[in-house]
């Protein structure tokens, strides 16, 4: 019996570092394909067929895993990534321009948040598969058939193979479902791990990401039905604050609007009159895109630590004066935390048991300076004339609250040159829209064949100030100024 237990206990150590390594290389790929989007679409307004190729460098952390005696060796952390893990970030873009932009270049490196001295970029030419006046190699139609008789051969012989291994598996598994040892066996387990849990140092910090059954998010990650409604309009007012204080100090601004989407009039009531940082953060958070998270349904908020008023550094500094005060916060604010890998490792191996809290509720951190963006609605053409005529009547500060082409033709003519010829006269027509000399001014640095073109498809279409050429040239409108 104890060698069953033994191999039992093996493998149940076996596939625990199988999910880590599995968590930790699903952060690695989003934090690579996050990064790899941002640098495409902030290329896009060069060259539209671009693509981006990103090789990270991690760090890697070995020694004994926190609350165990396993020790790693080279593993990267698998609950946080952050820059200091980071080492070195080799990016390729791909792209048609004989010659990329330094203005390019520029705009690449500001959209990564990464460390510059660890970014090193690198601009390819793209090339065509099969040049004009190279032949496209021949196939021979024998070879392809000879290729899919022995493809399609192996096919078949592993499927089989799998097949047989699945009804033994569950021929195997049927017989010692039924078999009464295994059940007293099941049950000894059971104790074993109940003792284990008891007496460990501590518990575990919370994941990042870790599966529920049926397929659900954990903490953190997207929720999942009707149940999530109901478990928000059944939180006490005292919970409600502490939640979206948690997201007030962890900028989880998106998750705080979907909070607000699904609670009930009544509570968006108390929260308003009990809850001093509600009225500006809520006219905050609604211009924001709402995202759906689930801390909520985390058991901290049951018995929440009125931690309202402190920010995310001062609780920090609290942390590190008594590292066990780690275990006393939220989910929410245990991940967005700046403490050092070292000073998370020391925090999760402290032993909390016969301990209380000790935050120093009466300290109130500083306010966020919250930038509300302005509704200004659609100016009239006569307002577009006026600015065009003296724009310093409007702050450079505020500019950008007002969408007209007014900005980009206050350029000089180079930079209406070069903005323009990267539309062809279709899309430009379609966001032609402004007073006479705004657009007298912009047509005047367009070619003259181009122009006849885009004066015919004007009066075939009807441009609109909210195509999406009309928000690029408004953008384009914006660059270089002084803040």
């Amino acid at each position: 019996m104890r060698n069953i237990m033994k191999h039992f206990l093996l493998l149940v150590l076996l596939t625990g570092s199988a999910v880590t390594a599995q968590a930790d290389l699903l952060d690695r790929m989003r934090l690579e394909d996050t990064l790899k989007n941002r640098i495409e679409d902030a290329f896009r307004l060069y060259d539209p067929k671009a693509k981006a190729l990103i090789r990270f460098d991690y760090k890697t952390f070995s020694g004994t895993l926190p609350g165990t005696s396993i020790e790693t060796q080279g593993q990267v952390n698998p609950y946080n990534i952050d820059s200091g893990d980071i080492n070195r970030v080799t990016i390729e873009i791909f792209t048609d321009l004989e010659e990329t932009p330094a203005e390019a270049k520029d705009y690449v490196l500001r959209v990564i948040p990464i460390e510059k001295s660890k970014v090193f970029v690198e601009y390819k030419k793209l090339k065509t598969q099969f040049p004009k006046d190279i032949p496209r190699p021949h196939l021979d139609p024998e070879a392809l058939s000879t290729i899919a008789h022995d493809t399609m051969s192996t096919m078949a012989k592993t499927m089989g193979a799998i097949f047989g291994g699945c009804m033994l598996l569950c021929f195997g598994f049927m017989f010692h479902q039924n078999s009464k040892k295994l059940k007293e066996f099941k049950s000894q387990i059971q104790l074993l791990t109940t003792a284990l849990s008891e007496n460990a140092s501590g518990p575990a910090p919370t994941p990042v990401a870790a599966t529920k059954a049926q397929g659900s998010s954990a903490y953190g990650g997207g929720g999942g039905g009707s149940k999530e409604f109901g478990s928000l309009k059944n939180l006490q007012l005292e919970s409600l604050k502490e939640i979206f204080a948690d997201c007030y100090w962890c900028r989880e601004d998106a998750y705080a609007h979907w909070l607000w989407k699904n609670i009930e009039g009544a509570q968006k009531k108390s929260l308003m009159e009990q809850f001093s940082l509600m009225k500006d953060y809520s006219l905050y958070f609604v211009t924001i895109q709402p995202h759906e998270m689930s801390y909520h349904e985390h058991p901290f908020y049951m018995d929440p630590q009125s931690l309202l008023w402190t920010s995310q550094e001062d609780l920090s500094a609290q942390i590190r004066k008594d590292f066990s005060l780690w275990h006393f916060v939220s989910p929410m604010r245990q991940q967005n935390l700046p403490l050092s890998l070292e000073e998370r490792l020391q925090a999760v191996q402290t032993k909390p048991e016969g301990k209380k809290s000790s935050f120093d509720s009466k300290q109130q951190s500083p306010h966020r300076v919250l930038e509300t963006k302005l509704s200004w609605g659609e100016i009239s053409s006569e307002d577009e004339a006026a600015l065009y005529s003296h724009p310093e009547m409007v702050p450079v500060s505020l500019r950008e609250n007002i969408q007209t082409l007014v900005w980009l033709a206050q350029k000089d003519d180079a930079f209406i040159q070069k903005t323009l010829s990267r539309y062809d006269a279709r899309s430009l027509a379609s966001a032609w829209v402004g007073p006479e000399a705004v657009l007298k001014k912009l047509e005047a640095q367009l070619p003259e064949k181009k122009l006849k073109l885009l004066l015919n498809y004007r009066e075939k279409t009807a441009p609109s100030r909210h195509s999406d050429v009309y928000a690029s040239l408004v953008a384009e409108g914006f660059k270089n100024e002084a803040a």
